[in-house]
């Protein structure tokens, strides 16, 4: 049994779809690439802190994790506006090349790192109430402009 598991990397792990079984101990997990893990496997992980899920297409909603402070979301990953919108706590979020979220305001009380690089569609007006924020990565966003913005 792993039931004390606190931190789980299954990257691009097609055997591992279910990690419900996790609830009380899990607090990261790395479920990136063509990792199974989908949206029904992480229904109950209510002590997750920090979420990679770069590329994994089966994961569409993370607003069930209220602890989450850290969420990678890169890429061509299923998450977008809706499945982050009651999000409370997050203080780190990557959504570089993510074409399906674009305004991050609601984070603006916890907020403090953004990185959202080339094909993200975060423009300005998604982030123009983020005073708390302290780094936006946003090279290659051509919405931003050729520029890194730091803010403090």
């Amino acid at each position: 049994k792993m039931t004390k598991l606190k931190v789980l990397k299954c990257d691009g792990n097609k055997c591992v779809y279910d990690v419900n079984h996790l609830n009380e101990s899990l607090e990261e997990l790395h479920c990136a690439g063509y990792s199974s893990i989908n949206q029904q496997g992480i229904r109950n992980l209510t002590k997750l802190k920090i979420l990679y899920c770069k590329d994994n297409k089966f994961i569409h909603n993370v607003n069930h994790l209220v602890h989450l402070i850290k969420l990678n979301c890169d890429g061509d990953c299923g998450i977008n506006q809706q499945g982050i919108s009651d999000l409370k706590y997050l203080q780190s979020l990557s959504c570089t090349n993510n074409k399906t979220i674009f305004n991050v305001n609601h984070l603006k009380n916890t907020l403090k790192k953004l990185t959202c690089q080339y094909g993200s569609t975060i423009d300005p007006n998604g982030t123009m109430d983020l005073f708390d924020v302290v780094h936006i990565y946003s090279y290659g966003n051509i919405s931003f402009g050729e520029c890194v913005y730091f803010w403090s």
